[in-house]
């Protein structure tokens, strides 16, 4: 099930939000519409994150929080960058997952979900301008990152 369900122009309303989430654990989804969403493993996301400092950037961290100390899982990263300006095929051979279009979503900081864990900001949009992040630095020309 697409989580607008049927809601392509967005859920506006009180009445429409609790008929689409009143019988699943939702919590609050962004749309991938206006620009793409970078998931990837740690192995890429946190070294991303330390040279893209501007880019708007969650982590989502699987486990409940009685489990944290066990075993929490791997974390996952997401870049929040501008459409189009990243190769999916480089994507998917890094383990990650694209998340790009009007039917595609991710799920908004700060939530927590089963499937996802507890996501929040690392880099939030305040600190990038409100924007997401377009490649066009020397290290991205290179393709070093």
């Amino acid at each position: 099930m697409h989580l607008l369900d049927g809601h392509t122009t967005g859920i506006t309303s009180d009445d429409d939000a609790e008929k689409v989430w009143g019988d699943y654990g939702w919590q609050v989804a962004i749309v991938t519409a206006s620009f793409d969403v970078v998931d990837l493993p740690s192995i890429y996301g946190a070294r991303i994150h330390r040279l893209k400092t501007r880019c708007p950037t969650t982590t989502a961290r699987p486990g409940r929080r009685y489990d944290l100390m066990i075993d929490p899982g791997p974390v996952r990263w997401h870049h929040y960058l501008h459409s189009g300006t990243i190769d999916p095929d480089k994507v998917t051979a890094a383990g990650g997952i694209l998340h790009t279009g009007p039917e595609d979503w991710i799920v908004a900081p700060p939530s927590r979900t089963p499937a996802t864990g507890r996501v929040g900001w690392v880099v939030p949009p305040i600190q990038a301008k409100w924007r997401p992040y377009r490649r066009a630095d020397i290290f991205d020309t290179l393709e070093l990152t």
